[in-house]
């Protein structure tokens, strides 16, 4: 992907462009970059706050998302290089669309960063069978008024056992398979789950995530449910 940051000097363009999706718009089931074909709540809110780390670079980032109705969901990441000092920056502001075609089964999401010509269009196909759960995602990076584009693609699968989630993926572009990962999540409650992630993109560069997700209104159980 294309990320530039606002950094002092010039916007920089930093190691997660060789990845199908950046940590800060992988907006899906975290710690997971696929994405699901679900969609927020109408009416609830999710953070998810996580941060990536690299062999030199750290990145913590956190994402705002709202329900707007029963199949649309808008989110709002905020993105900040930490290390290393030279590209310290806050990411270009993003807006992620994903609306529920088939509830479920089959969405389509939209990314781009405000004042940037880079927008991303994701099909995302959903499917459980029992415990498991099966992710595809396929779509295009493009650079508005150029013939600049790249196919994308990336597919997850998932256990879940108890209060546990744990899976893989990979992805990459028309230019072959650039990322991996293998991950896991613990719910602690309804509304809130912590995860973690290992992962590289098959050149030697390892990459950690680790975060927390907040989901809010909380409803409140009665006793007996």
């Amino acid at each position: 992907m294309k990320c530039r940051f606002i950094a002092s000097g010039s916007s920089t363009i930093i190691i997660f462009m060789l990845l199908l999706f950046y940590a800060t718009i992988s907006f899906a089931a975290r710690p997971f970059h696929t994405d699901d074909p679900g969609t927020t709540e109408v009416g609830k809110f999710e953070i998810e706050a996580a941060v990536d780390y690299w062999h030199n670079s750290t990145a913590p980032d956190i994402v705002f998302k709202h329900g707007i109705t029963e199949r649309m969901e808008l989110d709002i990441p905020i993105g900040y290089i930490a290390q290393p000092e030279e590209e310290r920056g806050i990411e270009l502001l993003q807006l992620y669309a994903k609306f529920a075609i088939i509830p479920e089964l089959f969405a389509v999401s939209f990314t781009s960063a405000l004042g940037d010509k880079v927008y991303t269009i994701n099909g995302i196909i959903g499917k459980a069978i029992g415990d498991f759960n099966f992710n595809l995602n396929f779509g295009g990076e493009m650079v508005g008024n150029t013939n600049d584009a790249d196919l994308t693609y990336g597919a997850s699968g998932t256990y879940t056992i108890g209060k546990i989630e744990t899976g893989g993926e990979f992805g990459g572009t028309q230019e072959g398979i650039n990322w991996w990962q293998i991950g896991i999540k613990c719910f602690l409650k309804k509304w809130c789950s912590l995860d973690a992630g290992f992962g590289g993109d098959f050149e030697k560069k390892i990459n950690v995530t680790t975060g927390v997700v907040f989901s809010f209104p909380v409803s409140k159980e009665k006793k007996g449910e």
